[in-house]
C-alpha cells in the first residue's frame, strides 16, 4: 500500500498473525459492535486479473518451476515475500 506506514507521528503498521478461525471471531465481535473492520491483504500474488481468478491455486509454482515453498506467513512478512498489496473493510455480519 502506497504510502503504508511512513507518516511521521502515525502509529506503525502491525501484523497480527492469528488462526483463520479466531480472526473470524474476532472481525464478526466488532462488526457486532457497531464498528468497520479494516484489512489488508495481499491479492496480487494468487490471482489472475485477465481471467478474473483470485484463488490460492490459480498457479502451481511447485511443479512448474521444480521447487519447494516452505516459507510459513510470518516469514514471508518479515522477508517482504508477502505484503499489503490491497485494502478492504468488512461491514456486516
Amino acid at each position: 500500500v502506497e504510502m503504508l506506514g511512513n507518516v511521521v507521528g502515525s502509529r506503525a503498521v502491525r501484523y497480527i498473525n492469528v488462526p483463520m478461525e479466531r480472526l473470524k471471531e474476532l472481525a464478526i465481535a466488532q462488526m457486532q459492535a457497531g464498528e468497520t473492520v479494516w484489512f489488508g491483504s495481499d491479492v496480487g500474488q494468487l490471482s489472475n486479473r485477465k481471467a478474473g481468478i483470485l484463488a490460492t491455486d490459480v498457479y502451481d509454482f511447485e511443479s512448474s518451476m521444480d521447487i519447494q515453498l516452505t516459507q510459513d506467513k510470518a516469514g514471508r512478512l518479515d522477508y517482504s515475500e508477502s505484503l499489503m498489496t490491497h485494502a478492504m473493510v468488512l461491514t456486516g455480519v
